[in-house]
């Protein structure tokens, strides 16, 4: 997903997990974070409330190859701009 990205001609930065992901937040700052949802350690909703913590309005999207209704609600019911399947 990240070379699709740069080819197309955006900036972007992989994470090692959701940890990581937030120190990258404050080192350099984000328009947007898209996230998978099962992750070590942290999971992408965690991810998704610690992040709009620090900046209410950012978009986060979730990516899961494991989805369901009730994780597609939980998602946008926390302010996910959107959930991908």
């Amino acid at each position: 997903m990240a070379a699709a990205l740069r080819r197309a001609g955006h900036q972007c930065e992989t994470c090692a997990g959701g940890e990581a992901a937030l120190a990258a937040l404050e080192e350099h700052g984000a328009d947007v974070v898209v996230t998978d949802w099962k992750m070590p350690h942290m999971d992408g909703i965690e991810l998704l409330r610690r992040l709009h913590a620090r900046r209410p309005g950012l978009p986060v999207i979730l990516v899961t190859a494991h989805g369901t209704v009730p994780s597609a609600v939980a998602a946008m019911r926390e302010g996910a701009f959107d959930y991908v399947t």
